[in-house]
């Protein structure tokens, strides 16, 4: 009976599933993890690049990006913890995320328009009473 399971095994496992781009993926996973642990740059061109050099991907990539962006530190810890997914966290966050972002790039005309627009008062209500 075992002689029947063993016949259809192969004898070795393809490489070519461990392989991507031509590269052994678990080399690249460890190679990456080096480089952070010596402190070294870690460079990725893209976003899929990143994700391929840790082993995740770009989707999973992309929505952490969103979660940190977001600078929540209790939504980070949340879906550390597995209390939350992280593609929901991501979906969450990431209009504060862009908020954010648009407000650290934004010029001072930028924000004075902002101002004018939205007005003070609101602005006062709600950026900067919610934070004292």
């Amino acid at each position: 009976m075992h002689e029947f399971f063993t016949a259809s095994r192969r004898r070795r496992q393809s490489t070519r599933r461990h392989l991507h781009h031509g590269k052994r993926a678990a080399v690249v996973r460890a190679l990456t993890a080096a480089r952070l642990y010596l402190g070294k740059p870690v460079t990725a061109p893209t976003l899929n690049s990143a994700a391929e050099q840790c082993g995740s991907n770009a989707a999973y990539t992309k929505a952490m990006v969103t979660v940190i962006k977001a600078e929540d530190p209790a939504l980070l810890a949340e879906v550390l913890g597995g209390h939350t997914s992280l593609l929901k966290a991501a979906a969450k966050a990431r209009k504060r995320a862009a908020l954010i972002d648009a407000l650290r790039h934004a010029g001072s005309e930028d924000r004075a328009a902002a101002g004018r627009v939205l007005g003070a008062a609101a602005i006062f209500d709600t950026l900067v009473t919610p934070a004292l």
